[in-house]
């Protein structure tokens, strides 16, 4: 039976249906996708936290593959979280629409699918697998905001089948496009003077955000995008029913981005404010706050895998707006939020697995090691105003002492938009955040963790 009336329901998100806003471009995204897209036998997962942009990136690259010579009807868009599918979600809904598709839209050629939110429909994986053995004339797309919707069993059943493309917030090199619609929101802070600085640290950039008409709507926004992650991409995915208890765990870790996370503090915490949870829950949220994609966390820089696995976790957020929306007077904290920023734009550059920190003795620290495999080739420092004898001590001390332990690696120390008048050795460069996030080998915000090659 062909089911018609499906079609009425996602002709709205789709090119044949009516012309679809594909919103600012951001084209870094889209030619990757739109290269993968050419490779034999291969679905595409774009993923990323909530409201990153996965749906528009998407639209836009169906809408390149439309400007360079298919057909509007060659393109199919099915939104997994529309309130229509809900009690009907399964691998038969995806069959039917599919079919439908196939009888009154575009019957005998190509077809470039966008299956939106998957990871809402359970057994997709198969249902994707065997559209590829049956060497189907289509090339798919996959989005989810959960990582792992690529792995476990998901990449045993697609094993050498998929390309994982990971979609971040707005980096700063991309705001600047957004901001052609909308000046910075922000304009007077006392400690930051460029506005642009203001409102990428303090209100992030998520694009809706960056495109909101003030910064109260944009704040209010990013609440509610807070808790919509904790709610729909936490408690809800993973079964969790204490949802006071995961909301105020979820705050204790949020309040830990920059600084080593300890499972066993966060549990003590709950205990005192009267929640009874166990480490093993404790950690099963942060678990589940890491596959939201809300945080990353970051391993010590040792030789030795022992050492990696049992030194503390560092945690940054993936976002600096939702860092401030969820936590009182962090605005306050520049410090924190400068770190996050850095981090970010690390894991856009050079993926999570070449990204560490440095912990010495005598309280010697040093925010971030790049490497290429486990060789070390960069030691980067972060403080927000080194201007003070006492601060740009203390960070070149820690840089120098970790250098010693490291063969030819180079130094830099990023600081704010103030304490430029500094004097550091000759081999430490020092750059404000705005010039480190405008080099040009940051123009490309893809750097997404490695994905698994076709065989």
């Amino acid at each position: 039976m062909i089911f018609a009336e499906y079609l009425d329901t996602i002709r709205e998100y789709n090119l044949w249906g009516k012309d679809l806003n594909t919103g600012i471009q951001r084209p870094f995204y889209v030619s990757k996708i739109t290269d993968y897209l050419k490779m034999e036998d291969v679905v595409v997962s774009v993923t990323g936290v909530r409201r990153s942009g996965k749906t528009y990136i998407t639209r836009q690259v169906l809408r390149s593959i439309v400007d360079n010579g298919a057909e509007n009807s060659q393109t199919l868009y099915i939104n997994f979280e529309d309130p229509a599918f809900q009690l009907d979600i399964g691998v038969d809904l995806i069959t039917e629409i599919y079919e439908a598709y196939r009888h009154f839209i575009n019957t005998d050629k190509r077809a470039f699918i966008v299956l939106d939110e998957i990871q809402n429909v359970e057994g997709w994986e198969r249902w994707v697998r065997r559209m590829l053995e049956t060497q189907a004339d289509v090339s798919i797309i996959v989005t989810g905001s959960s990582s792992s919707m690529m792995s476990g069993h998901l990449s045993t059943v697609l094993a050498g089948r998929f390309m994982d493309v990971r979609v971040y917030p707005l980096s700063y090199k991309e705001l600047g496009e957004f901001l052609t619609v909308n000046d910075p929101l922000i304009h007077n802070h006392p400690l930051i003077i460029r506005p642009e600085l203001a409102s990428y640290l303090l209100l992030g950039g998520f694009p809706r955000v960056v495109t909101s008409p003030n910064s109260d709507l944009a704040k209010e926004y990013l609440k509610d995008l807070y808790n919509s992650v904790v709610i729909r991409d936490i408690a809800t995915r993973h079964g969790v029913r204490k949802v006071d208890t995961l909301k105020r765990a979820v705050a204790l870790v949020m309040s830990s981005c920059g600084s080593y996370i300890s499972v066993h503090k966060i549990t003590n915490t709950m205990k005192s404010l009267g929640h009874s949870v166990s480490t093993a829950t404790i950690n099963d949220f942060i678990d589940h706050m890491q596959s939201s994609l809300l945080i990353e966390k970051v391993e010590i820089f040792s030789y030795t895998i022992k050492d990696r696995m049992q030194y503390p976790k560092k945690v940054y957020c993936v976002d600096t707006g939702i860092l401030v929306a969820s936590l009182p007077r962090m605005d306050e904290n520049i410090g924190v939020l400068l770190e996050n920023v850095v981090f970010m734009e690390l894991l856009r550059r050079y993926g999570r697995d070449r990204i560490y920190y440095w912990k010495g003795e005598k309280g010697l620290e040093v925010d971030f090691i790049i490497t290429d495999g486990m060789t070390p080739i960069e030691i980067i420092q972060v403080s927000w105003d080194p201007s003070k004898e006492q601060t740009l001590n203390r960070e070149l001390r820690s840089i120098e002492t970790a250098a010693k332990t490291m063969k030819g690696v180079s130094k830099k120390l990023i600081i704010g938009d103030i304490g430029r008048d500094i004097v550091v050795p000759e081999d430490v460069e020092v750059v404000d955040i705005i010039s480190w996030l405008d080099e040009k080998n940051g123009l490309n915000p893809l750097n997404e963790p490695p994905s698994t090659t076709p065989e």
